[in-house]
């Protein structure tokens, strides 16, 4: 395994060395207020953020959410994107969601490294199969999470 940087074994370790290592979450938004998807791709309210990317990093986005439905509802699927500065950068399809509260993982390396500067990153999301429902569960004890790790050096 090499270090980042030009850091040997042995060396002096400097701040330089220090640069490459990851830098942990850049950006975090939540929401303890569940959504109701339907037929048409909108905004999830609460699941933005901006940050300031730094040019030659990487970045990996998150989004961790509950769904459910019910018997009356029946099963349907749901579209969850995520874009940066309104260019999509991920295009999941899940379902049929049974009965519950399975949850739903989104995880994504930024294709390549972003341009520096000011980033807006959101969810959005709708419901493509399925009569009605669609519902996104959220309350205070399990919030729907959608953050931005920063990684390292590209």
């Amino acid at each position: 395994m090499t270090a980042p940087g030009d850091y040997t074994a042995g060396d002096v370790l400097q701040a330089s060395d220090m640069n490459g290592l990851p830098a942990g979450i850049v950006g975090d938004s939540s929401t303890t207020t569940g959504y109701t998807l339907t037929g048409t791709l909108a905004d999830i309210p609460g699941l933005s953020f901006t940050f300031n990317a730094v040019s030659g990093r990487l970045y990996r986005f998150l989004f961790y959410v509950g769904s459910t439905e019910n018997a009356a509802v029946g099963t349907y699927r749901i579209n969850l994107k995520m874009d940066l500065n309104g260019t999509e950068i991920q295009n999941g399809y899940y379902g049929p969601i049974p009965y519950g509260y399975p949850w739903i993982m989104i995880g994504l390396w930024a294709p390549g490294t972003p341009a520096a500067g000011s980033i807006t990153a959101k969810v959005r999301g709708y419901r493509d199969a399925g009569a009605s429902g669609g519902y996104l569960y959220a309350d205070a004890g399990t919030p729907m999470r959608f953050f931005c790790e920063d990684i390292g050096e590209a």
